[in-house]
């Protein structure tokens, strides 16, 4: 069963939910904050990724705040929605290098690859009777889409970073 809302939270969207039993719900391309009584209609919830290390990254945009803080890698996570901005359970969680070489774009682009798989893996643990999510003890800070200012600084430390490697 597959439908398309751009408002998961209506009463229609919740009905068809209901009426169909399902089991789990994917979000994909996102929605902003995803609240009850969605986030607990199905058994096994809502999955979603999070192209950051929930335990210091949350929010947006992926792969922004990981290069602007010299990052040596960044997570990325398909997390069962909880309350709250990615503070769910992590089912899937790999780290991704990050390289001298990468841009703002390459990273966010290779970090969106690496999760393709993620989700398939992730729907296959929940779909297992014995599987038992892990709790995150410390969230990471929350986000939030950078001002003009540090988009400056972060093409700066970058065109340095890849300046000096160059000289390594």
């Amino acid at each position: 069963m597959c439908d398309e809302t751009s408002d998961p939270h209506t009463e229609k969207i919740l009905d068809i939910i209901k009426i169909n039993c399902l089991d789990v719900l994917v979000l994909l391309g996102g929605f902003g904050i995803i609240k009850e009584p969605l986030i607990n209609i199905c058994p096994k919830g809502v999955v979603s990724y999070h192209h950051g290390n929930m335990r210091k990254y949350r929010g947006m945009p992926p792969a922004f705040w990981e290069l602007y803080n010299g990052e040596k890698e960044m997570g990325v996570t398909v997390q069962k929605i909880a309350k709250g901005i990615d503070r769910g359970n992590p089912i899937e969680e790999k780290s991704i290098q990050i390289n001298k070489s990468d841009t703002y774009k390459n990273l966010k682009e290779r970090a969106l690859k690496e999760s393709e798989d993620m989700m398939y893996k992730a729907l296959k643990k929940i779909a297992n009777t014995r599987y038992v999510l892990e709790n995150i003890n410390e969230f990471g800070q929350i986000y939030t889409l950078p001002n003009f200012r540090q988009w400056v600084i972060l093409n700066i430390k970058l065109s340095l970073r890849r300046f000096k490697s160059k000289f390594e």
